[in-house]
């Protein structure tokens, strides 16, 4: 190799700190020695000398990468692979630019894949299996690509590294060292380098975001994959699709190994046994770190130890309604919940005065000259612009092509979205004009949800009224359930509006009850919101529009077609239908929490009177905006258990098991709509 100028990435491996971190990693997993015979013990003699040899080796352009030790591993199925060992010299360099090149990669990377990287592991993986089964997703791809390291493209893999690295000296040297070791002239990355999880990862990352623009359901761990689908025709659609996107990275699927199958049939992945509702361990002596921590038991009966308790201490306003008061501490939770990544990657902007712009396949958002978040694409399913911003043309028509769904609220009185779409589900926008045309099915899905708000408002009254004593809501709380008996009798839609309104008005007029004294809320308001509290839920109720508008764009669902709300020119009926029974636990919930432990006061909001209110007269302070938004993010990221699916969800998963439950009522597979009841 001839003398190289180094830039910035090349500096960060050969820093004196990175290889000494290097160094260390190498010793501690006290691998064989390479092609020289020289073990980690004689290296170890004279550390600084030999990492100050190679750092001068490399700047001078003396540096050669060393011949491969080759050992051939036993496969548990049979046969061997090959394993290529780098001498220790080289192991520490590639160990120092693997390093630094992840730090920068890692972000970029798709949140399907959980292989080699900081944060995730497998019992991530299996987790997110489990939450997309019992999302619905009962058709699987389990797919397995033929020797994947061995038909990796050098050609391929220096560009995607040359994209990411323009100009950078690193990707020659990680050209050299995969050269040197592969096994077909232009094609291969030897297994047994440090750099050989990250190229993969890196590799097929195309694969990664093609899918998710396709609102396909991939998990990837390395190359060994899975993709969950709710029925068979999107399963073969996502074959197709996979066995193009190999194709372009001239890699193909062993057909021997791939096929589509279903939970009920069963399927191994990541060394565990899916079947039904059950997944086990291949090998029992794994579970511990196979499998998520919150995976039901085998045995049914046992079920969930003492679930109305955990609950409460997920969340104290959330437990089950028996539960008697108490004042102490919380039962702990059986088992710590496993982090599961968020159903949708979402992006707030609440400051005023921001500017969002397009870099490199990234979001980057600054204000006043300062960078405040820079988040790439692939990471992202949608953004909430919920203040006043500026946004360039090329992040928009770049949202666009990824199908990010882009909408604006906080400020107006309805929600404004920016969205290419999917290609419309003719059948599917069909029966949805077939269902218009149907009045008793109509009528039946406007009872179902109104019946569904009802119930979890008075849910939500009383569990926040124990502190209170029960009686100060409770007429009011009496009132509404006569309202919710007298659906069942309504023959005619403007009857279940007129339910549904007074029903409102007394739930509102119980909420100001459990508001701290001094607390002003007049009832609900929303053209505009004149007061803090009103400001308060039409932020939140933004905030839940837009999820379950991206939720329901994802099912391929006409979200202008709804059965309680009345169809307009611009709007979302369908959302502000499927809306109502999450309103009580998700946003009021929230937002009375919030004020009532104070963190939330009259000082975070700018309340003006008369001319200068400008269409407007009460706003949030930027700091308020952001802790409501944080808030309900917790929120939805929060977990219980689906009453129908008898599962235990994060709220979003719960909406998107809602939506789905509606579609297959669309389309005729279920007769009845069952709204998420709070137990």
């Amino acid at each position: 190799m001839g003398h190289m100028h180094t830039a910035s990435f090349l500096d960060l491996a050969l820093s004196e700190q990175n290889l000494l971190q290097a160094w260390d990693h190498v010793r501690t997993n006290a691998g064989a020695p390479g092609s020289d015979g020289e073990t980690i013990q004689n290296f170890s003699r004279h550390i600084l000398h030999h990492l100050q040899q190679l750092k001068t080796e490399l700047l001078s352009g003396q540096y050669r990468p060393q011949p491969l030790r080759y050992v051939p591993i036993p496969k548990k199925n049979g046969g061997t692979r090959t394993l290529a060992i780098p001498t220790v010299r080289d192991r520490i360099l590639q160990t120092s630019v693997a390093h630094v090149m992840s730090q920068f990669l890692d972000p970029q990377l798709d949140a399907a894949s959980y292989a080699y990287r900081p944060g995730r592991s497998v019992s991530q993986a299996i987790a997110c299996v489990l939450s997309c089964r019992d999302a619905g997703l009962q058709w699987v791809l389990d797919a397995d690509i033929e020797q994947f390291f061995d038909h990796i493209d050098h050609e391929i893999l220096n560009t995607q590294l040359e994209s990411y690295f323009p100009n950078d000296p690193v990707c020659q040297m990680v050209a050299a060292w995969i050269a040197n070791g592969s096994p077909e002239p232009h094609a291969g990355v030897p297994q047994g380098s440090p750099l050989s999880p990250l190229l993969a990862n890196v590799y097929l990352h195309p694969l990664d975001r093609q899918l998710r623009q396709e609102h396909q359901t991939l998990i990837r761990y390395a190359d060994d994959f899975v993709v969950l689908c709710a029925d068979e025709n999107q399963a073969r659609q996502a074959w197709a699709t996979v066995q193009q996107i190999l194709a372009d990275l001239k890699l193909r699927l062993q057909l021997e190994k791939t096929h589509l199958t279903t939970f009920d049939q069963g399927f191994n992945f990541l060394g565990v046994h899916f079947h039904r509702h059950t997944a086990q361990p291949l090998h029992p002596h794994a579970a511990p770190w196979v499998l998520p921590s919150d995976t039901p038991p085998d045995d049914p009966a046992s079920g969930p130890p003492d679930v109305p308790r955990w609950l409460e201490s997920i969340d104290p306003a959330l437990s089950c309604d028996d539960t008697p008061a108490s004042d102490e501490p919380p039962a702990t939770p059986p088992a710590a919940l496993e982090p599961r990544a968020p159903l949708l990657q979402s992006l707030y902007v609440t400051e005023p005065g921001c500017w969002l712009t397009q870099e490199h396949d990234r979001v980057v958002v600054s204000h006043q000259h300062t960078v405040r978040a820079s988040v790439p694409l692939g990471q992202v399913d949608q953004v909430a612009i919920l203040s006043n911003a500026m946004v360039s043309t090329a992040l928009l028509r770049r949202c666009a092509q990824r199908r990010v769904s882009v909408v604006m609220g906080g400020w107006g009185t309805e929600l404004l979205t920016l969205d290419r779409g999917a290609l419309a589900d003719h059948a599917l926008w069909q029966a949805q004009w077939d269902l218009q045309a149907e009045p008793e099915r109509g009528l039946m899905l406007a009872r179902c949800l109104v019946a569904g708000k009802l119930h979890n408002s008075c849910t939500i009254l009383r569990r926040f009224s124990r502190r209170e004593g029960r009686e100060a809501v409770e007429p009011l709380v009496q009132s509404m359930l006569q309202d919710e008996r007298k659906l069942a009798a309504a023959e005619r839609l403007e009857v279940i509006r007129g339910l549904e309104g007074a029903a409102a008005r007394a739930y509102f007029a119980a909420l100001r009850g459990l508001l701290p004294p001094g607390v002003d809320f007049p009832g609900r308001q929303r053209h505009p919101p004149p007061d803090p509290v009103n400001a308060c839920l039409s932020l939140g109720y933004g905030v839940l529009a837009h999820n379950l508008h991206t939720l329901i764009r994802l099912e391929g669902l006409n979200a202008h077609l709804g059965h309680l709300h009345v169809a307009t020119p611009g709007s979302l009926a369908l959302v502000s239908d499927l809306m109502e029974e999450f309103r009580a636990p998700v946003v009021d919930a929230v937002v009375l929490t919030l004020w009532r432990e104070g963190r939330l006061q009259a000082s975070d909001f700018e309340c003006r009177l008369g001319d200068d209110a400008e269409g407007w007269p009460c706003r949030m302070v930027s700091a308020a905006r952001k802790r409501l938004v944080d808030a309900l993010e917790e929120k939805l990221e929060s977990h219980m258990v689906h009453p129908r699916l008898e599962r235990l969800l994060d709220l979003r998963r719960i909406m998107q098991a809602q939506v789905r439950h509606y579609r297959s009522v669309v389309m005729g597979e279920v007769g009845v709509y069952h709204p998420f009841k709070l137990r």
